[in-house]
């Protein structure tokens, strides 16, 4: 949703063109690229999600500038490590609702799907849980469902009913997952699926334009994308996600020297 807010940004009538790309979003700011006549800056801008899940942009932007620092190890950086690590887990709204709604055999989700689901909120995860119709109208959740299997206390004709709707129950395709959603969120999957099969994409082809690369397209294709992200950190491929340009490849291999060549003259 970042992104495409700064695409309305561009201007692509001068030369260089004006792009803008995301750099790194948090809790409540996010960090943008710009590019153009003046050269690359940095900005930050405040961003928050209201209630109806829609994206709301401060007024003000502040240019800014960004530090790396080298630091020893020892127990404080190694702390400061766990809490970075806890904070990442933090971004991601709710991981086990998503763990859950792959493994639920009435949903068509896989693990390809995990990267996209993680940034949804806990209401629409929810919106995601498919409600299966009983024999008699009322509607049970399969999560109910299992869990009315799993109990013991139930007398025999509960869970024998329990069974028989267990036995009737068909999962349900992506396709009618979409259908039974409502368009906002329906928009929302779509978007979220395809931007993150554009940023695979991109850094398929980055990786298959840097001339050290011995993957095929087939095996990249197949890789999640943390692992296609640390190939190009590892191969120092910069990969452009501004959906305007082509893929750059920063190649660091320096030319060889060629040895001088020595002549003896005879005395």
């Amino acid at each position: 949703m970042l992104q495409k807010e700064l695409d309305t940004l561009d201007n692509q009538e001068i030369q260089p063109p004006i792009l803008h790309y995301v750099r790194a979003v948090y809790d409540d700011y996010f960090v943008f690229e710009k590019t153009g006549p003046d050269g690359e800056k940095l900005f930050k801008q405040i961003y928050s999600i209201d209630s109806d899940g829609k994206l709301q942009l401060g007024q003000e932007v502040k240019e800014v500038r960004q530090e790396v620092q080298y630091v020893e190890l020892s127990t404080a950086n190694q702390n400061n490590n766990k809490e970075a690590e806890m904070n990442d887990e933090k971004e991601k709204c709710c991981p086990e609702k998503v763990k859950a709604l792959i493994a639920n055999e009435a949903t068509a989700f896989s693990e390809e799907d995990k990267d996209w689901l993680e940034a949804l909120t806990a209401e629409q995860l929810e919106k995601l849980e498919p409600k299966i119709l009983s024999g008699d109208g009322d509607a049970d959740s399969t999560t109910e469902n299992k869990q009315n299997n799993e109990s013991t206390d139930k007398d025999t004709s509960a869970t024998q009913n329990n069974q028989q709707n267990d036995e009737e129950k068909s999962p349900l395709s992506f396709e009618e997952i979409l259908a039974n959603a409502s368009p906002e969120h329906r928009e929302m999957i779509q978007d979220g699926l395809r931007l993150f099969k554009e940023k695979k994409s991109t850094l398929v082809k980055s990786l298959l334009s840097n001339k050290r690369n011995k993957f095929t397209e087939e095996k990249l294709m197949n890789m999640k994308i943390e692992d296609l992200e640390a190939l190009t950190e590892l191969a120092q491929v910069k990969v452009d996600f501004s959906l305007k340009g082509g893929t750059t490849v920063q190649n660091t291999q320096e030319e060889s020297l060629e040895l001088p060549v020595m002549e003896w003259s005879k005395s």
